[in-house]
Parts: structure tokens; sequence; C-alpha cells
């Protein structure tokens, strides 16, 4: 299936803003983030796009990078949807969100996916995006959706699997 050019120009430009927020933290010093030790940074874009295509379909991991990588990638969203639930019991009482945790495990709606009650008592996408940059030390002004949205919803599965309720059963 080819792609479109819209397509292709959010691709590049994700790939883009990545590099650049790369460099913006390597010039801040800050912690550098968890990369295989044997890619470069010079590929590193084009090993994220490939290992989460990995991830999204059947095909065979065959590399030792690729494989390191896609494990990465799995370990940063399980602690993204863990996060995830930690600020939202911390944004909720307690009675809030057994509230929201019975809503999502009644709602058949929730447990298909369609929607998470969490956002009856607050901004859940702003809970995900602080989950995010807690994690990635990054501040919201560098973030880009487009490059992150495939790791939110990931880790919001994996959060309603063991936090949040609403998973299938």
């Amino acid at each position: 299936m080819h792609k479109t050019f819209k397509e292709l120009y959010l691709e590049h430009e994700c790939l883009r803003v990545e590099q650049e927020r790369l460099k913006r933290r390597q010039q801040r010093t800050l912690p550098k983030p968890m990369i295989h030790p044997g890619l470069s940074r010079k590929n590193l874009p084009d090993y994220i796009g490939l290992a989460k295509a990995v991830l999204a379909s059947d095909l065979a991991v065959n590399t030792p990078e690729l494989a390191g990588l896609v494990a990465e990638i799995e370990t940063f969203r399980q602690a993204l949807g863990d996060e995830f639930a930690r600020i939202l019991k911390d944004w909720l009482t307690p009675a809030e969100f057994t509230e929201m945790k019975i809503l999502n495990n009644a709602d058949p709606r929730a447990r298909s996916g369609q929607i998470c009650h969490s956002h009856d008592f607050c901004d859940a996408n702003m809970a995900m995006l602080e989950a995010y940059c807690n994690l990635t030390n990054t501040h919201q002004d560098d973030f880009c959706l487009n490059c992150c949205l495939d790791d939110f919803n990931a880790a919001w599965l994996l959060a309603k699997a063991a936090h949040i309720g609403g998973a299938e059963q």
C-alpha cells in the first residue's frame, strides 16, 4: 500500500521534530534517551520508525539492534501507562478514581476502546502528556503528538488493563 503525500510529509516532519528535540536535549545536558548500544544517533529515527512498524505488524525482528529497540519501546510504553495511571490517581479523589474504574468496567464502549471515563473527571489527554513529559524529561513545548500517538494509544491500553479498568474481558 502506497503512502499519500500527506502521510509521507507528516512522517518526515515527525522525524525532523524528533531530531531537533534530541539536539535540544543534548544541548541542555539532560539524560540521554534510551538507545540500544548498537545504534548511532544518526540512524536512530529510521530505527524508531522501523521498530514501531514491527510492533504494529507481523514483521520479523531480524537484527539485535531492532530487537533491542522494540524491547525498549515496549518497556517505555508500559512505564508510560503506569505513570499515566499514577497521575490520574493523583488528580482524582479516591472516590472519583473508583467510580471511573467502575464505569470503565461496566460500559461496553469503554471495554471496546471507544471511550474512557477518566474524561468524565479530568482532561485525561493532559494527564497522558504530563506522564510523557515526566518520563522523557521534555517540556510540553517540545512535544510532537504525531510522533507519540502510537505510544499514547499503547500505554492507554496497558493502563486500562492494569490500573483504570475497561480492558476487554
